[in-house]
């Protein structure tokens, strides 16, 4: 399983992993292996649509399922010019709790 956040859109998302993946050269290397391993069986399904424009709160949301549904193929790392954050996972407690605050606030 691997969760994304996308301000393009899911669709067009979806086929730059997908191009990658197909060339063999997807820059998630996780990601790379379990699609070689599966054949390129892949499914692809809409989670959650956060209607907001804050790019900070959409990859903290992602963290936050990622803390819940751990999936194996995933970092979430925010990254602007050199900078970059590493949020690590959290107690599923703690991350629907969370979820549960945001999704009142948008």
């Amino acid at each position: 399983m691997y969760l994304g956040v996308s301000s393009r859109g899911v669709e067009t998302r979806k086929v730059e992993h997908i191009k990658q993946l197909l060339k063999g050269n997807h820059s998630n290397k996780t990601l790379q292996n379990l699609y070689d391993e599966c054949n390129g069986e892949v499914e692809v399904r809409l989670i959650k649509s956060l209607k907001t424009e804050n790019t900070l709160l959409k990859f903290f949301y992602e963290a936050l399922y990622n803390s819940m549904m751990n999936p194996v193929a995933n970092k979430c790392i925010i990254s602007q010019g050199r900078n970059r954050v590493i949020l690590q996972r959290t107690d599923k407690a703690i991350a629907g709790e969370l979820i549960k605050v945001i999704d009142d606030l948008v």
